[in-house]
């Protein structure tokens, strides 16, 4: 009987020492999970608050671009052009607003700006490549010299600076290994996708692709209107002669006072007389007649190559001749370039525009870069808004284009 008893125990003392662990196991897996699920908690709020944060720094940055104080032009000394930081109670953000018109606009460019560009950063196969970037965006499907294009191209405009890539990595250049020298990461920085195209700068093919995509993919298309993109190209050649006409290239037709360009007093009624006003109409929201590239913010490698692709070899000073002028005191009008040269009497290559018609003093297009960080946090959240500003009864007003969060 003692021995019975003594069994019991035994197995009393087993069991009591299994519940013991098992109840162990429980506990420790509930602790973990009230762990998982509270730091799942923590970051979900942290991720809010760096999102709010960096959302306050793009209504501060957008503050900035509305307080400007110089209406009249942009300059890398404007309040706007300086990094923003600030203190909250839940964390800090940081701002920083780029110009776009400080970039090479690749869906407008002259292909002799974009090869001189391109030189800058890869001297091998700029050719191909600045062929490759035209071909990828006009809607025509063969090459420039005629051929078939090959396959992958998006025969639109490029929508975002990402898709350059593309073209990049089919066109690498022999020696060099793109994920070292990352030749796309080296571009990005001095290229935009972002504004209006420039009627005074875009060519034939670009201005057809534009009437292409506006009529197949946008409110306003209409298949009784619909074209061939042979048409299209035959109608964009009209509208860009007026460049040729209003420089008195046509000796049938000598230049007349105040029209060598697309100006605002004359763009819609020669597009209109060109394309026919319901054509004009789809293209009107996407297209300016102002100046691209703000001489007061562009980088040297922007301004180099764009006086090399438009005036030629012997041009290279003029970067460098703005730059030390606008580091003394920036370009607030037109006037001010012509103290460095006379622009009035200085062509383009192809005789259509003087160069000026190239060049701007102030902006409408920023980007607006904000970093949040909750306070005590690792975490960071990133907000980058493209934004449009326009001045209307003497005050800006700002319209957001894109909005990303990272």
């Amino acid at each position: 009987m003692k021995k019975k008893n003594n069994s019991q125990r035994g197995m009393a003392l087993i069991m009591t020492l299994w519940l013991v662990i098992i109840l162990a196991v429980m506990v420790f897996e509930l602790v973990n999970l009230v762990r998982v699920e509270s730091n799942v908690v923590i970051n979900f709020k942290e991720d809010a608050q760096g999102y709010s944060l960096a959302e306050a720094g793009i209504i501060q940055g957008i503050n900035s671009l509305l307080n400007d104080k110089s209406k009249d032009y942009d300059s890398l000394d404007d309040d706007w052009a300086q990094e923003i930081s600030q203190e909250l109670e839940t964390g800090s953000f940081t701002v920083k607003i780029v110009d776009e018109q400080r970039k090479i606009n690749i869906n407008e460019i002259d292909s002799a700006i974009l090869k001189e560009f391109l030189k800058l950063w890869t001297p091998l196969k700029n050719d191909e490549l600045t062929e490759s970037i035209n071909d990828f965006k006009d809607a025509n499907l063969k090459k420039w010299d005629g051929s078939i294009e090959d396959e992958g191209n998006k025969n639109l405009l490029f929508d975002t600076i990402e898709e350059l890539q593309l073209v990049v990595a089919r066109q690498a250049s022999p020696g060099i290994d793109l994920e070292e020298e990352n030749l796309f990461s080296r571009l990005k920085n001095y290229i935009t996708v972002t504004g209006k195209i420039n009627l005074n700068m875009v060519d034939n093919k670009t201005l057809a692709t534009l009437m292409f995509e506006a009529g197949t993919y946008t409110e306003l298309s209409n298949p009784e209107l619909e074209k061939t993109l042979e048409e299209y190209e035959k109608m964009a050649d009209k509208a860009i002669d007026f460049r040729k006409v209003s420089r008195g290239i046509d000796p049938k037709k000598p230049k007349k006072q105040g029209e060598r360009a697309f100006t605002v007093n004359n763009t819609s009624t020669r597009l209109i007389s060109a394309l026919g006003e319901e054509y004009y109409e789809r293209i009107e929201p996407y297209i300016t007649w102002l100046g691209k590239i703000n001489v007061n913010t562009a980088p040297k490698e922007v301004l180099s190559a764009f006086f090399l692709g438009i005036l030629g070899a012997d041009s290279g000073h003029f970067a460098d001749e703005i730059i030390s002028a606008r580091n003394n005191s920036p370009f607030k009008t037109y006037q001010g370039l012509d103290e460095i040269t006379d622009f009035t009497t200085i062509n383009t290559a192809n005789d259509y525009l003087p160069v000026r018609e190239y060049l701007t003093v102030k902006s409408a297009y920023f980007t607006i870069e904000a970093i949040g960080r909750p306070r005590e946090s690792s975490l960071t959240k990133k907000i980058t808004a493209i934004v449009e500003r326009e001045e209307s009864g003497g005050r800006f007003q700002v319209k957001i284009l894109s909005w990303h969060s990272e």
